[in-house]
This record gives C-alpha cells, structure tokens and sequence, in this order.
C-alpha cells in the first residue's frame, strides 16, 4: 500500500472488496506476546467496496523482466476503524469512480477524494484467527 501523502498519480485503478479484513495488534493479560486480532470489516449501505490504487509496469534493472505492479492507497483510520488500526485503505464512493479515471482531473482534486471513510459508514467485529492462517481452508 502506499500513504497519501507523498502521492503522484501515475495509472489510476480500483481494486474492489467485499468485505475486507483488517489485523491489529492486541495484548492479552495471559500472554506475553501481542497476538493479530482479526477484524471484518463491510459498508454499512452497499455491496462492495472500492479501494484506489495505481498501477505500473516497469523493467527490473537485474534481469530486464517487465514487472507488473499495484498498491492500494491508504490513509489514517476513520473513526469506525480506529480503535482497530492507525491506518486504512481509502474508500472511493460511486460517484467519484469517474474523477478517479479522469485523464484531465487536478492532481489536487483527486487528493481531496483520498481521506478517510466518513464515520458510521463501516461496521467492523472481531472474527476467529483461522482467517490469518492459510491452514484453514474451511467456511469458518
């Protein structure tokens, strides 16, 4: 993922989700050791949702190989997901999926679209450690 705030936007994309999952560190008084706590995470009003991202393609100086790379842009949490993490990837509403792609948009428009969810747009609840373990290969 990359932050914000030192965006240049090269080739715009979406990367669509639903829902998402999101670890935080979390200190339990019977361990010494914080262990990642699972979270899901969904939009309250709708069935997906639509992070940002870019992408590029460029040559590997060592082998000459065309490598095809994304990142998703993230921002600080809102306040739905920020007693879960610091930072979260940005979620594009509908109506601004056209200015994302806009070749002739304002480099400073599109950053304005880059904050966080607006707050009681997201529900988020604690589900079971087997989502973070690629063992489990079952619908729990």
């Amino acid at each position: 993922n990359v932050r914000i705030e030192p965006l240049v936007v090269n080739i715009a994309l979406l990367l669509f989700a639903s829902p998402s999952f999101v670890l935080n560190l979390h200190r339990d008084e019977r361990s010494p050791h914080p262990v990642h706590l699972p979270h899901w995470f969904h939009p309250n009003a709708g069935a997906f949702l639509a992070f940002p991202g870019l992408h590029e393609h460029w040559h590997s100086k060592e082998t000459g190989e065309l490598i095809e790379s994304a990142t998703v842009i993230t921002t600080e949490a809102s306040c739905d997901l920020a007693d879960i993490h610091d930072r979260m990837p940005v979620i594009l509403p509908n109506e601004a999926w056209g200015r994302w792609f806009d070749p002739g948009a304002d480099v400073e428009d599109l950053k304005a679209l880059l904050a966080p969810a607006p707050t009681g747009s997201l529900t988020a609840r604690i589900v079971s450690s087997c989502v973070n373990s690629p063992k489990h290969d079952d619908l729990e």
